[in-house]
Parts: structure tokens; sequence; C-alpha cells
């Protein structure tokens, strides 16, 4: 006798599970299937898990997500992300609004399995990554970026507009440098982790 493998309750946004904000999850998206939904953070096709959660007093959120591809909508109905693949500060919500975090398989680099997800008041946030600590340059990068920090580096993950995943490194140093001389001339979001706490920057390559 075979057994199929039901996709997790909240598979499609209509079942989206609300998150308490400040607290960590942990999920799976094994099972999961695609909803339809087609963004600015992806071309679809790919399985996606849904969450939901109430803005803030503060109208800024901060999102920490270790999956390969996530973005944050105002509604059901995708197309239009407000952000993708972003922990950084998220700002102009509407206080007491539902929004939407879609965390998504890109099909290569996040096959099922477990993630963590947590999102958070930016006015009572106690990780906020350490700005001052942490130099990047140049901006625009024409061949190579390089990271610096007071602490170690621990992960650095690159993604172009699509949030598609091309580019992945561990350094475990307080420098690093990124090889960007092949890249197509654009915007990319680099996902910069640092003791644990995770930063999104944008770069453009000419």
């Amino acid at each position: 006798m075979s057994f199929t493998e039901l996709p997790p309750v909240n598979d499609e946004c209509v079942n989206a599970i609300g998150l308490t904000l400040g607290t960590e999850i942990t999920a799976d998206n094994t099972g999961a299937t695609d909803s339809g939904v087609t963004s600015t953070c992806d071309s679809g096709g790919i399985r996606d898990l849904w969450y939901s959660f109430v803005a803030p007093a503060s109208e800024e959120i901060i999102i920490t997500c270790s999956a390969a591809n996530y973005s944050l909508f105002n509604d059901c109905g995708g197309t239009s992300a407000l952000s993708c693949n972003t922990s950084d500060i998220t700002t102009g919500l509407t206080s007491g609004n539902t929004y939407y975090v879609r965390v998504t398989d890109d099909g290569t680099n996040f096959a099922p399995g477990s993630f963590t997800l947590k999102v958070e008041d930016k006015s009572l946030s106690t990780t906020e990554f350490d700005v001052a600590s942490f130099t990047y340059f140049p901006n625009p990068v024409k061949n190579t970026l390089t990271l610096n920090a007071q602490k170690t580096i621990e992960n650095v993950t690159m993604y172009n507009m699509l949030g598609q995943e091309i580019l992945r490194a561990t350094p475990n140093t307080t420098d690093s440098e990124l090889d960007m001389s092949n890249l197509q001339y654009g915007a990319y979001f680099v996902k910069v982790t640092i003791a644990n706490t995770t930063k999104t920057i944008r770069v453009i390559k000419q």
C-alpha cells in the first residue's frame, strides 16, 4: 500500500499560519506545492508556504529567515511583493493590517526540509544587525565586493532581483571578497550573517 504525502496546512495563502511577533518558529516545507503565485520576487513554479502577522504600531518590522527565498506581501494576490529575501528593516507598513510572508523553494537550494522564520517589531528588536561593525565597498561594484566586520562573517548569500540564489559562501573570517565580475549589470541582494544576526544589503553591479 502506498501513501500520498499531504501538503502542510499553510500550503495556500488563505490558510496562512499566524506568527507572534518576536517569536522564532521552525517549520518544514516537505510536501508543499506551488500556490500559483508569480511575483516580482520569482517566476513561480516553486513550492511555497504562507505565514501572516499583524503590523505593529511602529509600522516597522525585521524578517529573519534561513530559507533560500522568502518575500513579503500585503495580501494573498501576490504579483507585487513589498520586499524580497531581505531581513533588513521593512518600513511603511500600516499598523493593525495583516501582512503575509511567503517562504519558497527555488528548486535548487531549498530542497524539502526545515527552516526558521521570525518577524520582529523593530522598536522591540534585540537582534538588530550592528551596522557600525560592518562595512562593504565599493558600491557600485565592477569586479569585487569587499565585506569587513569586527566579528566573524559566518554566511554570505547573494540573490538577483528575481530572488534566485546565485552565490553562497561561508567565510568564517572578519573579511570576505565576493567575485561579481561575471555577473550581469544590475541590482543584487547580499544577505550577510554575523554572530547569528542577519542583514541584507543592496549592491549595484556596473
